[in-house]
């Protein structure tokens, strides 16, 4: 496998970029085109990463998600007395932006 130049230009993170890096590197550990097709990937929910998975079975890393949900379950505001059935919303209301 061949590592990159430190003096090699980096492109931006868009969903076509990482998509032909992410072909690029699967081809030069002797993947086929055909093989790649057949893979599933797992990443967070960025959307460069949705955008480059699209067309490629694709799930959600459940790491990703259930940390999100945490730091949103748990991020307190100014008001400290903020009604737990709110709470309760948000973290059904991820769990289903995520999931559908």
């Amino acid at each position: 496998m061949k590592t990159r130049d430190a003096t090699e230009k980096r492109l931006p993170k868009t969903g076509v970029n990482i998509k032909n890096e992410i072909i690029k590197q699967l081809q030069d550990f002797g993947l086929t085109q055909l093989e790649i097709e057949k893979l599933v990937f797992v990443s967070d929910k960025a959307r460069s990463m949705e955008a480059a998975l699209s067309g490629w079975a694709h799930n959600s890393c459940i790491a990703h998600v259930l940390n999100t949900v945490l730091k949103l379950t748990f991020k307190k505001g100014e008001d400290e007395e903020e009604d737990e059935l709110d709470e309760v919303r948000l973290v059904y209301l991820v769990f289903i932006c995520f999931y559908h």
